[in-house]
């Protein structure tokens, strides 16, 4: 399974390729919305500081099939679209957890 980590947070990238890493899946990363590259990703974690409407929109229509995660501050709004959503700060595990339930 590939894993796809959009996101500038040193700190959730590592604790994202943790996860991905645990269960076997690939982790592909990008800096913005904008540098996804062709692929086919199961699941596409969105770091909240990058999230952008419009952006994400043309996302989910580019990579229908995934599913979609994003990564929240305690608190704040969460938009419509995702699967999932984790509050920062989370545990490896926590992850690995969501991880294995979507896939399944």
């Amino acid at each position: 399974m590939q894993v796809l980590l959009i996101n500038q947070n040193a700190t959730i990238e590592r604790l994202v390729k943790l996860s991905s890493g645990k269960l076997g899946y690939e982790l592909v990363s990008a800096k913005d919305i904008l540098e996804v590259e062709n692929g086919v990703y199961d699941f596409i974690i969105i770091d909240s500081d990058l999230y952008n409407e419009e952006e994400f929109t043309a996302l989910k229509q580019k990579f229908s099939a995934s599913k979609y995660i994003l990564i929240v501050t305690k608190g704040s709004d969460r938009p419509d679209g995702f699967d999932v959503y984790v509050e920062k700060p989370f545990l490896p595990t926590e992850l690995v957890d969501i991880l294995s339930s979507l896939s399944s």
